[in-house]
């Protein structure tokens, strides 16, 4: 619902669990980020980020800012899930921005992984 006070939308796709094989390729996934109404917000980034990702986990972006959100403007944070071992998790995105009405507001983004004992 679009507000006044807006809010950013972090949306990670592919939705649902990301699955893959341990040792067997890469799983890509994009995590967009708009307001929620369309106006712009400011000085978004990650916050709460763990210095260390779980096992698989990277990113092309290893600080990822952006002046505006909004507006027309589109976000997203290119990651991969890679495992090399069997493992199952929740890595959990923090965001933090200033919104169209000037309040610092945070947000975050859950992405459930599983990575499967490759076959013999």
């Amino acid at each position: 619902m679009a507000t006044t006070d807006n809010n950013v939308a972090a949306t990670a796709s592919p939705s649902g669990q990301i699955t893959a094989i341990a040792g067997m390729g890469a799983q890509a996934v994009s995590v967009t980020f708009t307001s929620d109404d369309s106006r712009p917000t400011s000085n978004l980034r990650l916050r709460n980020v763990p210095v260390e990702p779980p096992p698989g986990w990277s990113s092309d972006s290893n600080n990822f800012n952006c002046a505006a959100v909004g507006g027309g403007a589109l976000r997203r944070l290119a990651l991969t899930f890679a495992p090399a071992v069997p493992d199952s998790g929740t890595l959990t995105l923090g965001s933090g921005y200033i919104n169209n009405a000037g309040i610092a507001k945070t947000g975050t983004v859950a992405i459930a992984y599983s990575a499967a004992k490759a076959p013999p």
